[in-house]
């Protein structure tokens, strides 16, 4: 019964994740728009959303607005994960 148990395990380890696919994503800078991708930018460099606003001249809403949109399409759940995958993809 255990062995039983363990290789079921071990299949279900290897199987590959929902919706997970062997092509490449494509680069973030790609699907982002120019303001998306300025606020990401801005984001991995530390700034809160209200200084992201004050330095782009535009509401914090739109800010958020677009951090939001950036992090839908590079299906991320934070900013942070958002900024990071956008500042490694630049750095190769």
């Amino acid at each position: 019964m255990q062995s039983s148990l363990a290789a079921q395990s071990t299949q279900r380890s290897i199987r590959p994740r929902a919706g997970a696919t062997s092509e490449p994503r494509p680069c973030a800078e790609d699907i982002l728009s120019p303001r998306e991708t300025q606020c990401l930018l801005l984001v991995a460099d530390g700034q809160t959303s209200k200084e992201i606003a004050r330095e782009l001249a535009i509401t914090l809403r739109t800010v958020d607005f677009h951090i939001h949109n950036a992090m839908k399409k590079l299906g991320v759940a934070k900013r942070g994960q958002a900024a990071l995958q956008l500042v490694m993809q630049r750095a190769f």
